[in-house]
């Protein structure tokens, strides 16, 4: 294994994004963070849609928008309907046993 170090450790990608996630549940009340979850979760297709849109067709073609940023949020908005129909799915095979 490599020797890290506590500079490794804290300047580590995993201890940045906790400790992020971390302050912003303190600083923020934790039911703002679940209605916005929720928001994300039952309007899921349609901010895919349009993320899908701005990051692969106008990102590309338009200098000021950065794009990375863009797709990054459609593949995760991509994943989170992927896995909500997956989730459907499951329920009606589990309902169907």
């Amino acid at each position: 294994m490599a020797d890290l170090t506590l500079s490794d450790v804290v300047r580590h990608p995993v201890t940045m994004a906790s400790a992020l996630v971390s302050v912003l549940g303190g600083v923020l009340n934790a039911p703002v963070l679940a209605a916005v979850f929720d928001t994300v979760w039952l309007s899921a297709g349609k901010l895919f849609g349009v993320a899908s849109l701005a990051a692969f067709t106008i990102a590309p073609e338009v200098a000021f928008l950065p794009e990375s940023p863009l797709v990054a949020a459609a593949l995760s908005l991509g994943a989170i309907v992927a896995v909500k129909k997956l989730r459907d799915v499951y329920k009606r095979f589990q309902t169907e046993l």
